[in-house]
């Protein structure tokens, strides 16, 4: 914007607008579906849907990146890829911009198909699905202690290209997760994700076409 004079004005307008409206949205959604959830765990499930992977994530799926315009110095920064925070930043301000546009119900159907719908999928494909699943668990069992075990039924490969294949899985639940990676970790994140994803498709709280859709989801990761 500053490189064109102000010809073009920048998105923080919209940016501040559209995180206070994507924000509200889905706190409403989480307070009436979700009543069992107690604050915390209610604000634990508002970050994980509006944080900057899951808009940036929207961002990349509705062809944003192709119309961004970047600075100079930040062409030369990224290269070929925009950045991150660049892309949730967009996003927020097309939250913003339907709002200005169409009212709340515009901005809601936004929300809704990008986001709400996908909920279970975004929660459980977090960065840190192991923290994830482990807090999902003690909720599920009233704070019981939960000792998740991450068993390597698989690891092959040359030293310098390994390949790991983990099952996660705890006594109090008789589903389990597999995942595979490059290490250890990465598989147990995998796993992690996976055993997170099928246990949310079969809580009784998630809406039928939203278990049916993660089920299929995580039949074809695995």
């Amino acid at each position: 914007a500053h490189e064109n004079g102000g010809e073009h004005r920048s998105n923080q307008r919209l940016e501040f607008l559209g995180d206070a409206i994507l924000n509200m949205i889905v706190a409403i959604r989480l307070y009436e579906e979700m009543p069992d959830c107690a604050e915390g765990e209610l604000t634990r499930l508002r970050a994980g849907l509006v944080c900057e992977r899951a808009l940036a994530g929207v961002a990349r799926e509705i062809g944003l990146p192709a119309v961004i315009r970047l600075g100079k110095g930040e062409r030369s920064a990224s290269g070929a890829s925009v950045k991150d925070s660049i892309l949730a930043d967009a996003c927020e301000a097309l939250v913003g911009a339907c709002y200005l546009d169409g009212g709340l119900s515009r901005a809601e159907m936004f929300v809704n198909r990008w986001l709400w719908q996908r909920r279970y999928e975004i929660w459980a494909t977090a960065a840190d699905s192991k923290s994830r699943l482990q807090e999902y668990l003690q909720d599920r069992h009233r704070g019981k202690e939960i000792l998740i075990k991450y068993e390597v039924i698989q690891a092959s490969g040359p030293d310098h290209d390994r390949w790991f294949v983990v099952r996660a899985g705890c006594d109090q639940e008789a589903g389990v997760g597999v995942g595979a990676g490059r290490s250890k970790k990465a598989a147990e994140q995998a796993a992690a994700a996976a055993m997170l994803a099928s246990l949310a498709g079969t809580d009784g709280r998630q809406q039928p076409a939203a278990r049916k859709k993660l089920a299929n989801g995580h039949e074809n990761r695995a």
